[in-house]
């Protein structure tokens, strides 16, 4: 056998023999943290390997746990052994993993690059049980940073959703969590000012502690909101800020980004001084801190007041000044920021001013300090939702834009544009060779628990390029995610790929439904040329009960509760289109009157149903589930001939009368 680790390693090479994982020393470098601690222990119990812990590996089977540097007895012992490759202990992030004599070695450059070792260990695990085969791996991620942010418009993640997906981040070696939920009040709107209350605090933290036993960085974000002011009336910015900017004072964007202009007297914006501001920032910040919280970031995208374009003018230095209290803490990571201008094609039509104050500091004839250039900066591409671009990452760091490597956000496999759609298909737009970044986060759908098909992808993606692939890294998560129903829940996804008309999800037409197109196509051959078509539409309902089979074994066996609910609407939707689609063909088969009826008021009853499937949309709202917008697809099918059916029928009626 060989292993089928995800995300695949850098490298992996097999020698003879074997390691069996048991009465084992456990020796563990002191500079491990308690996440790593607790970690191995786990893995082990689960498994049922006996082990007691030592200092020194020693007569017997030893599992050594390392950090380069770190102890002497250990990093001496790891040398001896003579590995042939030892590379990646010189990556950020990386870690060797190889076995020789009696003991198994794990050294990670740092201790996030011994716990990747350690989840390594546990997929081996998986798959062979106690006893590994004598491998040598040497691991590392592509990029820096590796995550999920939950940043769309719509209803936010429940806490088992969240919690579920930090579980799964940790699985496959990401290592951020980003909150942000745009409908959040908390976090963006009328309550951000305000803590917590106790019981979402209690949440909130529970999510800070499962985030750290995963080894997942839990970021917490505040964005720009409504009443916001970053200026004060006597600051020597202000004093000197032209007539041109002033006036921009008196637009004002909506709760709905719909950038309406608010009167005078109604505006909110005057409501709090820029200390204020400052001070609520920090309060917040401060009680996420207490929480466990040590990353935090400042989001100001989808707004069109004067915030975006002058308002960055003083948006810069307070920025700058919150990074100054994160270092304050001693222990606060670096700050992460999301500007109004986030993709190319904006910044190009009207951002000059924007990327200026946050590369150097001059906005027009202003001139401030500009962005510290330890922050991390948001770009989603060249539009709102791009393939991963070089190109355009080149262009994002350039003197002429904002003059440092872009954090990518990207937007998928996030449905807030189209809620009727969960898209489940590969994950389309991860090109490969890109290294200009410091990582990318993905935008989820408000379907948490379906959303882990792209992160999936989207892991693989980030910690290996190279060994990444669309479709068979799609092929795979099912297997990883939900492995009781994976064949079921891949038979299900086929079918719910497109979803909408991007660039990005566009191109992938000819792969939602591909298997059961080709029988289609055999059928409707052969119903054009008069040929028989009993044995071709066996076949075609065959398809089609593979496909509600899938959908009775996902609602019965789902070992995770969250994706059937996720997907209630769209599995029912499949299952009538599926009732339909068989129907249709029944009646193409039908030998009497009666039996034709019979099927075309079937597949009549099933496209009734259709507009009250319904799927959540934003604040409570609902809109009607669609499954995928193929144009030779499931839907497809039963409007292309239903009709046919029901002429067949009025036909068939005339003739008995």
């Amino acid at each position: 056998m060989v292993y089928d680790i995800y995300p695949r390693p850098q490298s992996i090479e097999y020698e003879a023999g074997n390691f069996i994982l048991d009465n084992l020393k456990l020796v563990i470098t002191p500079g491990a943290n308690d996440v790593i601690r607790n970690r191995i222990k786990k893995i082990l119990n689960d498994h049922g390997i006996n082990y007691t812990q030592a200092d020194n590996a020693g007569p017997g089977k030893s599992l050594v746990l390392g950090i380069a540097g770190d102890d002497d007895n250990i990093i001496n012992a790891f040398n001896a052994a003579a590995f042939n490759n030892v590379s990646a202990l010189s990556r950020h992030d990386g870690y060797v993993l190889g076995i020789r004599g009696n003991t198994l070695f794990i050294m990670g450059s740092n201790c996030d690059a011994l716990y990747y070792g350690i989840i390594t260990l546990n997929e081996m695990l998986l798959q062979s049980g106690k006893t590994i085969l004598n491998v040598l791996i040497n691991d590392y991620p592509a990029m820096k940073n590796r995550g999920i942010v939950e940043g769309y418009y719509g209803r936010p993640w429940s806490f088992e959703a969240r919690k579920s997906l930090i579980e799964m981040a940790g699985r496959f070696k990401m290592n951020l969590f980003i909150y942000a939920p745009k409908d959040d009040p908390y976090h963006f709107g009328p309550k951000w000012r305000e803590p917590y209350p106790e019981a979402e605090a209690a949440k909130m933290k529970k999510l800070v502690d499962t985030a750290r036993e995963n080894n997942i960085e839990f970021v917490y974000t505040l964005h720009v909101g409504t009443d916001m002011d970053f200026s004060d009336e006597d600051d020597e910015i202000n004093k000197t800020l032209p007539v041109w900017a002033e006036s921009q004072w008196e637009q004002f964007n909506d709760q709905n980004h719909r950038g309406e202009y608010i009167p005078e007297g109604q505006r909110e914006i005057d409501k709090y001084s820029a200390e204020e501001t400052y001070q609520s920032f920090i309060s917040k910040f401060e009680q996420m801190y207490s929480l466990g919280v040590r990353r935090f970031g400042i989001l100001s995208d989808d707004i069109n007041f004067p915030l975006a374009r002058y308002g960055i003018i003083y948006l810069v230095p307070f920025i700058n000044r919150i990074a100054k209290w994160c270092d304050s803490k001693g222990d606060v990571n670096t700050l992460i920021f999301c500007p109004s201008y986030y993709y190319l094609d904006d910044m190009n039509y009207n951002g000059e001013r924007y990327m200026s104050s946050v590369r150097c500091g001059v906005n027009g004839s202003v001139i401030h300090e500009p962005l510290d250039p330890r922050v991390e900066v948001f770009f989603t591409g060249k539009t709102v939702m791009s393939n991963i671009d070089a190109e355009h990452n080149s262009i994002f760091a350039s003197s002429k834009y904002f003059g440092r490597l872009p954090l990518i956000w990207w937007n998928y496999p996030v449905n807030d544009y189209a809620y009727k759609y969960v898209f489940l298909g590969p994950s389309p737009g991860l090109m490969p060779g890109v290294t200009n970044m410091t990582g990318i986060i993905s935008n989820p759908m408000q379907q948490g628990f379906a959303s882990k098909i792209s992160l999936f992808s989207a892991a693989s993606y980030c910690w290996n390029q190279n060994g990444y692939n669309q479709h068979k890294d799609w092929y795979a998560s099912f297997k990883y995610l939900w492995p009781e129903i994976a064949d079921s829940m891949r038979e299900i996804a086929v079918h719910s790929v497109v979803g909408y008309e991007t660039s990005q999800l566009a191109a992938q037409d000819d792969f939602e439904s591909a298997c059961w197109k080709q029988v289609r196509s055999l059928f409707e051959q052969a119903l054009n040329y008069g040929l028989d078509l009993q044995a071709i539409g066996d076949n075609l309902i065959k398809e089609f009960q593979k496909i509600l089979d899938a959908v009775a074994d996902v609602r019965a066996n789902s070992p995770e509760p969250g994706i059937v609910e996720d997907l209630k609407p769209w599995l029912d939707k499949l299952e009538s289109i599926c009732n339909a689609g068989i129907a249709v063909v029944r009646a193409y088969l039908a030998e009497s009157l009666e039996e034709l009826s019979k099927q075309y008021s079937i597949a009549a009853y099933e496209q009734s149903r259709w507009s009250s499937i319904l799927s959540p949309d934003r604040d409570g709202a609902m809109t009607t589930a669609e499954i995928g917008t193929s144009k030779y697809g499931l839907k497809d099918f039963i409007l292309t001939h239903t009709p046919v059916i029901k002429e067949r029928l009025d036909s068939y009626s005339m003739e008995v009368k």
